[in-house]
């Protein structure tokens, strides 16, 4: 008796919680149920509650690994090299741009299905494509992810002495806020051409200060004790570079500690000041990646705008090895800088030379690529902040993507409003299939409060393809800031997830529901 009194008491607590099972039921089915709010609990379902078997757990702890090693990549050009060398040991051939032009003289009309192969356009930007069972008038799919980050990169006139300390003159890259460098240990990376001992020119690019050993670079802020809050302009920062002069006393002294610094560059590096002027130098956080928390369940880095969305952008492009469709992955530069100059959207490479050549690849001519992108998919990838209880006034709970709940879909990369892209409800509806069907956990939210956001990268990439496109990306707490972003693991594995179905899907008919006209 005890007992029944007892299940009858907990099956009406349940009750009360969920309601009875043919409730439930009903509302499983008529309701959105990724949003949970009992009490004061605020949240959304967990991703983790469904890495589920030893296959997927192996598989998982495989792919985070490789991530942490490859959050060591911090240059633009340094992710590029990674990126090429993950295709070329996936079976990726290199082209160039002769190559690609050859194919308008029916050159290179050989490509065959499976065929794949790479791009490397301006140093900064790769592009991988392999060819699909499917004719390209039937369409393709195809992603972009942009890799580079926000920084603190020199001016053209690099370096400075002055109250016995030798500066390196900065700016900020990539809208960071000035203050968030402050009293941070930095590393160092330069690429540019130098002479060697003999005359003869080379390109040089090296890091320091990433190494246990190696000395660090700090852009020190006032003290506090002087009730200083300095927040400077970006054009203000001065990154410490040496503070110990040059032996020879009767040297000018307002460039000894100068030419000592350039001495022990020039040993090691063939460096002089000129090259400085004539080159990039770079510096980012020396912090490595870690983990993050009791249970080790997120990541800790400098860099994850935007590489915690291209590191599972490039491995779910690798993962699908038959694509139906022809898939193309892109990845590059200069998002951060307003998607203008070398190795970005602007310089139109992708829609001018890369998409006509992939019709004349499969044997059309010219305008079959004009059919082959009105039924075309394309998927951008960039990272959201996720809502938080640091910020909660401009965040919305019930529009903003969560922490730990899997890949983010975005429907509007702005203010509808003010711009942006807007994505078809019947695209949003076939990707959410095409991820439930993959156990893909996946959520809908954006970023903060609706905002006078304007058109960006992810605009001109959809507005390239006609058939229908999507944003996804990782959930970042911290976005934006220099020295560290935090990224759970759970959400970089569903967004690889996500990215693989997406090139996998084997017929459009089965999830695009087209309007009748």
């Amino acid at each position: 008796m005890y007992l029944f009194k007892y299940i009858l008491r907990v099956d009406l607590l349940i009750g009360d919680i969920g309601g009875t099972r043919r409730t439930r039921e009903l509302a499983d089915k008529l309701l959105s149920n990724h949003d949970v709010h009992i009490t004061e609990f605020h949240g959304r379902r967990s991703a983790w509650d469904f890495l589920r078997g030893k296959t997927e757990r192996a598989a998982f702890d495989r792919f985070i690994r490789k991530f942490l090693r490859s959050l060591k990549n911090r240059h633009i050009l340094q992710r590029a090299d990674y990126i090429q060398k993950e295709l070329e040991s996936a079976g990726y051939e290199k082209h160039t741009i002769g190559s690609l032009q050859e194919t308008f003289g029916g050159v290179q009309r050989k490509s065959r299905i499976g065929q794949r192969y790479y791009v490397r356009f301006q140093d900064t930007m790769v592009v991988a494509v392999q060819f699909g069972k499917r004719p390209i008038t039937e369409g393709m799919h195809m992603a972009a992810a942009h890799i580079d980050s926000p920084a603190v990169v020199s001016r053209i006139k690099v370096p400075k002495q002055a109250f016995n300390i030798a500066y390196a003159l900065c700016t900020s890259y990539g809208g960071i806020e000035p203050k968030d460098v402050f009293n941070k240990q930095l590393s160092m990376y330069f690429h540019g051409i130098v002479k060697d001992k003999k005359g003869k020119r080379k390109r040089l690019e090296f890091s320091l200060g990433n190494e246990n050993g190696d000395p660090c670079f700090v852009i020190a802020e006032g003290s506090l004790h002087l009730n200083e809050s300095n927040n400077p302009e970006p054009c203000d920062l001065e990154a410490i570079i040496g503070s110990k002069p040059h032996p020879d006393k009767t040297f000018d002294p307002r460039k000894r500690i100068i030419l000592a610094v350039m001495r022990e560059l020039n040993k090691k590096y063939d460096l002089t000041e000129y090259d400085l002027e004539d080159g990039e130098l770079w510096f980012f956080p020396a912090e490595q990646a870690r983990e993050v928390g009791v249970d080790k369940s997120a990541i800790s880095s400098y860099g994850m705008d935007n590489w915690a969305c291209a590191f599972p952008l490039l491995h779910g492009f690798l993962s699908a090895k038959q694509p139906e469709y022809t898939k193309v992955a892109v990845f590059y530069d200069n998002e951060e800088n307003c998607d203008t100059g070398r190795g970005s959207w602007d310089t139109s490479f992708f829609d001018l030379l890369l998409l006509p050549a992939l019709a004349y690849q499969r044997k059309k001519g010219t305008g079959h690529h004009y059919e082959s992108l009105e039924k075309s998919w394309s998927l951008f990838a960039d990272v959201s902040e996720p809502i938080n209880s640091y910020s909660p006034s401009t965040q919305d709970p019930l529009n903003n993507s969560y922490f730990g709940s899997g890949v983010a879909i975005c429907p509007s990369s702005g203010d509808s409003g003010r711009g942006g892209y807007i994505v078809n409800p019947a695209f949003i509806s076939a990707m959410k299939t095409i991820f439930n069907e993959n156990k893909v956990c996946h959520q809908t939210g954006i970023m903060g409060r609706y905002d006078e956001k304007t058109a960006g990268a992810s605009d001109t990439f959809h507005s390239y393809v006609w058939g229908g496109g999507i944003d996804i990306g990782v959930p970042v707490l911290g976005l934006h800031r220099f020295t560290s972003e935090v990224c759970s693991k759970i959400d970089v594995w569903h967004t690889a997830k996500a990215i693989h179905a997406f090139f996998s899907v084997k017929d459009h008919s089965k999830y695009l529901l087209r309007r009748e006209v």
